[in-house]
């Protein structure tokens, strides 16, 4: 955040205190980019820790090494006790096509079994930032009329979502679609792996909490953004 131009948060390591990290112009509502998956977990072990100078690599996750990568990347796994952590491939497919009305899955997480439309920012329904319409991310929460079953924003498009899974221990689990996919990555089936080490700007991620917020199951805390270059189903 000191060093490259991406992404909508800056941190200035002259600044006082409090003030070290702030938003791009205009930017406090766009989901972050240009992040590893182990950032995204620094990040909900500082959740974990209370924020402010809190911790950041003990909590949900042991990162070890001391380094950008953790010596132990390839094996990190969510801690026992952790109440704030990067969902399961499980957790955020329920919780993006999991209807507990019908006990039944829908095919994308917009409460439909048709593929959205693809519009900028709207109240309607079945609407998703996904087929390059907005031509990037927009704000979390924007399509006010469109949630998965259980009520989350933005699980079919604008960016895809890091999850925990590992997938031969080299990758980790992303899926949801993005501003840039076309339809068939924001469906259920569309899930993908991805190296967990590279960064850009169509990939972020959603954190879980225990006990759920409200009657969510997954909080939409942040988006923070990594280019799929490297899929696997």
């Amino acid at each position: 955040m000191q060093s490259t131009p991406n992404g909508y948060v800056r941190f200035n390591a002259a600044n006082p205190a409090g003030s070290k990290y702030s938003f791009v112009n205009g930017a406090g509502n766009l989901p972050e980019d240009d992040v590893t998956f182990f950032d995204a977990l620094r990040y909900v072990n500082w959740l974990n820790n209370g924020q402010g100078n809190g911790d950041t690599e003990t909590g949900a996750y042991t990162l070890l090494g001391g380094t950008p990568i953790p010596s132990n990347g390839n094996t990190v796994a969510r801690n026992p006790r952790a109440t704030i952590f990067l969902p399961s491939l499980d957790e955020w497919y329920k919780a993006a096509y999991y209807d507990a009305a019908t006990h039944a899955y829908f095919q994308y997480a917009t409460s439909s079994n048709t593929a959205p439309v693809a519009d900028l920012p709207t109240s309607n329904m079945n609407s998703a930032n996904y087929n390059h319409v907005a031509r990037g991310p927009t704000d979390v929460g924007a399509y006010t009329g469109t949630t998965s079953p259980c009520g989350a924003y933005d699980m079919s498009g604008n960016l895809r979502q890091w999850n925990e899974t590992p997938y031969e221990q080299l990758f980790r689990g992303v899926a949801g679609g993005s501003w840039a996919t076309g339809a068939n990555d924001l469906s259920s089936s569309g899930y993908f792996f991805d190296t967990p080490n590279t960064t850009g700007n169509l990939t972020g991620f959603r954190v879980a909490m225990i006990p759920e917020p409200a009657t969510l199951v997954l909080a939409a805390l942040g988006a923070l953004a990594l280019l799929a270059m490297r899929r696997r189903r």
